[in-house]
């Protein structure tokens, strides 16, 4: 709080004239302090205005503002409001239309956003070891604990507070290399750098580091993949993308392109009269989508759209249904950073295949940068937790609290009957102190020390690092553990079960052989609607997605080339009925 307050005081005595010459001065300190950002151009004397846009969806045009930087994100200060507001990229008041709209940024346009959003990275502080000895010790155990070592020393009690001293010096010590290792970890694990080719318009390109990417950025994903350094929403083109860094699912995930959708019906080709035999996948999944993703627009339901989903992972790990086709590019459609996350490549995770028509580049638009994206989000959840009193806390400070209360009666019952034999004061201080210490342990802030850090070592064997060490001794108190459902921490896979069809609005007998499906929506959806490819020669994909699919024993079929860039999975992906279903449907 004090900090922040006083970020604000040192703000509005500050102005910071931005050139292209003080990039590192005025984007450092612009985002460290409260600073009043002035958009003139050093060469001519020319003011730029810059459009930015803030977390309430509203959008600022000026040319110079105020804002301060808190836990790593920017607050810039709206006048009509007469409030710090949060600063967000393009995930807020922006149609799928502004996206598509976006051809790109010159030098100068890019220098004046990154003024405002600062460099595209992300970097966990690594605290120097006094900070981290006094954040360790200044806590109401450890302040009891030096008063009893000196009431001690007065005492002349030197073997046994030596002891106390080797132990609680060995494991706050330890503690402290602990916390520090794990912050170097984190932040070696997290940081990540590398060169990004992006579209400057007018077809130049140009190949820049990952750190200077703004959002509005045009971003070209190679067709080999990559890892993604921001946020971006695809325009053009699928990527088969594994988020196992954020989601911690090492399944691949298919992201489509954000663009028009085609509403015609698909066409199906027919080798008997009865019998389809060519199925495209891509435009019945975008069929799906004109009721599946705008229920709001539209009041078309049908059992062939709730087939249209596929399972992804939110940032817990848990698995989610979500949308995996494409969305209208309409300009009355707001994009929404949860319903079109199909569409959106996230920071930190890996594109492992890139799919396009013929030489056209897949390209998307950076939406997030720095902190603000997806693993920026996550790193801060990290770096600073939401203040929680643990139960546990609070009980060893009611605890001491009672055990000072009886020292109080202890002490006073001690100073009475000290004065009364006539003792001299010092003496009656002394021992009426010494009252104080027996009652409340003192090595009890070492022996928990010690205890958590060889909780923590068992942990690191196993792979896991604990950044708060606090919540050790709350995991210890657990009685009780709940799962959501069986199999999540056992078993790998999925099966599928059957299926219950339905019929003129009435629920049919549940099947279990779904090749025994009988040519309809239902199973047409079932075949098509998923996001399944080709990788390596085998199918791949989503597991639910995987098992759907498999449970119908249609074949998947795609083109091969040589260049993974050159074929789009909207319009070359196919799917065959088996050859035994083919025969029995054409009798």
């Amino acid at each position: 709080m004090f900090e922040f307050i006083g970020m604000i005081l040192t703000s509005f005595n500050r102005t910071w004239i931005v050139s292209d010459s003080r990039i590192e001065v005025s984007v450092k300190d612009a985002a460290k302090r409260g600073s009043l950002v002035n958009m003139k151009n050093s060469q001519n004397g020319v003011k730029n205005t810059l459009k930015f846009r803030l977390a309430t969806g509203s959008s600022l045009e000026l040319e110079e503002f105020r804002a301060v930087s808190i836990k790593k994100l920017l607050y810039v200060w709206d006048d009509v409001s007469q409030s710090f507001i949060k600063l967000a990229g393009l995930d807020k008041g922006v149609s799928t239309a502004e996206l598509h709209g976006y051809n790109g940024f010159d030098t100068h346009q890019q220098f004046l956003r990154q003024v405002v959003y600062g460099n595209n990275e992300i970097i966990a502080p690594v605290e120097s070891i006094l900070k981290l000895l006094l954040l360790e010790i200044f806590t109401p155990f450890y302040i009891f604990l030096i008063f009893t070592l000196c009431v001690w020393m007065c005492e002349n009690y030197y073997y046994y507070t030596v002891a106390i001293i080797i132990m609680t010096v060995f494991g706050v010590s330890s503690s402290i290399l602990q916390t520090r290792t794990n912050q170097k970890n984190l932040h070696d694990t997290i940081a990540s750098a590398a060169m990004v080719n992006i579209y400057r318009g007018e077809d130049s390109y140009e190949e820049v580091p990952s750190t200077t990417l703004v959002p509005g950025d045009i971003i070209i994903i190679p067709s080999q993949g990559c890892e993604i350094s921001c946020d971006a929403v695809l325009l053009n083109g699928n990527c088969i993308v594994n988020e196992s860094m954020l989601t911690g699912s090492d399944w691949p995930a298919g992201s489509s392109v954000l663009g028009p959708v085609r509403p015609q019906i698909s066409r199906i080709c027919a080798l008997g009269p009865k019998s389809p035999s060519l199925l495209g996948v891509g435009d019945v999944q975008q069929q799906g989508v004109i009721g599946a993703r705008r229920q709001r627009e539209r009041n078309h339901t049908s059992s062939m759209i709730r087939l249209a989903v596929s399972r992804g992972c939110n940032w817990s790990g848990e698995c989610v249904p979500v949308t995996k086709t494409p969305i209208p590019c309409q300009a009355a459609i707001m994009f929404d950073s949860r319903e079109d996350a199909p569409h959106t490549l996230f920071c930190g995770t890996k594109v492992i295949q890139t799919r396009t028509h013929g030489s056209t580049l897949v390209k998307a638009v950076v939406i997030r940068t720095g902190y603000m994206t997806a693993k920026g989000s996550l790193v801060r959840s990290i770096l600073y937790p939401p203040p929680a009193d643990f139960k546990f806390d609070q009980d060893s400070y009611k605890f001491i609290g009672v055990l000072a209360i009886i020292a109080a009666i202890g002490l006073i019952y001690t100073v009475i009957m000290k004065s009364e034999k006539g003792i001299s004061p010092g003496d009656i201080a002394i021992k009426a102190l010494d009252i104080i210490t027996i009652v409340i342990p003192p090595a009890l802030p070492a022996a928990m020390t010690v205890g958590k850090l060889y909780a923590q070592n068992r942990l690191k064997a196993l792979n896991i690092f604990c950044m708060n060490s606090r919540v050790i001794n709350v995991c210890g108190s657990l009685n009780c553990v709940c799962f959501d459902k069986t199999g999540t921490l056992t078993e790998d896979g999925l099966d599928m079960w059957g299926v219950i069809p339905i019929e003129s609005s009435q629920f049919k007998s549940p099947l279990r052989d779904v090749s025994q499906l009988s040519l309809g929506p239902l199973l047409f959806g079932m075949v098509s609607c998923h996001s399944n490819t080709i990788i390596d020669n085998k199918v791949s994909g989503d597991p639910l997605d995987i098992k759907m699919f498999e449970s119908t024993r249609w074949i998947l079929e795609e083109p091969e080339f040589t260049d993974t860039s050159r074929y789009g999975i909207h319009v070359s992906s196919v799917v065959r009925p088996p050859q035994s279903s083919l025969e029995h449907n054409t009798e």
